[in-house]
């Protein structure tokens, strides 16, 4: 039987290219399959898009009071600032699990149950960590809102001063390009 397989083997290189040259006589050959692992285990999972896209799965009202804080052992924990949040969720866990999974079909495989922690002290650390991570700053925010709108008088001006600035470009891509970089320059000061 062992003899069989290693035939079968051998014709199998030789098919795919391998000249008897390229081949020991004496090597023996044997037939491995491929191990299984977990199902989901191979699949890349960034739990800082979790994160990223917490108020989406969970809303924003709830975002603002839960957090998800690890993801372990085919589970994931979630943090939350008082007890009320984690029972209420808790009643909500077989819908969370399919949004989560809907959202990240990586975890389709892997993620089996939600386990709900309470701290409020630490919940605002890690609120606060989790926002730094995701790129969600203060600062970041007033800028957004500082931002001019594009019907905006403020606006208006900007874009007309840097019309009259690069007119002599003929390039309509580099204009626009020259004329944003204005109005944000302009619009930081």
């Amino acid at each position: 039987m062992a003899k069989k397989n290693s035939f079968k083997q051998l014709g199998k290189l030789l098919k795919d290219g391998l000249s008897s040259t390229q081949i020991a006589t004496d090597q023996e050959f044997t037939y491995r399959p491929k191990k299984k692992g977990k199902p989901g285990a191979n699949e890349a999972f960034d739990f800082l898009s979790l994160i990223q896209s917490w108020p989406e799965v969970i809303g924003p009202r709830l975002s603002k009071h839960c957090i998800p804080l690890k993801n372990t052992k085919r589970s994931l924990t979630i943090l939350t600032d008082h007890p009320a949040y984690s029972e209420q969720l808790k009643f909500m866990e077989v819908q969370l699990l399919e949004k989560i999974k809907n959202k990240f079909p990586s975890l389709r495989n892997s993620l089996r149950t939600l386990y709900f922690k309470t701290d409020s002290t630490f919940f605002q650390k890690q609120k606060l960590i989790a926002e730094q991570r995701a790129g969600v700053d203060k600062v970041q925010e007033e800028k957004i809102e500082k931002a001019f709108h594009k019907y905006s008088p403020e606006y208006r001006k900007l874009k007309l001063e840097a019309d009259e600035e690069f007119k002599d470009i003929d390039s309509e891509e580099v204009r626009d390009r020259l004329t944003s970089i204005y109005i944000q320059s302009r619009q930081a000061d």
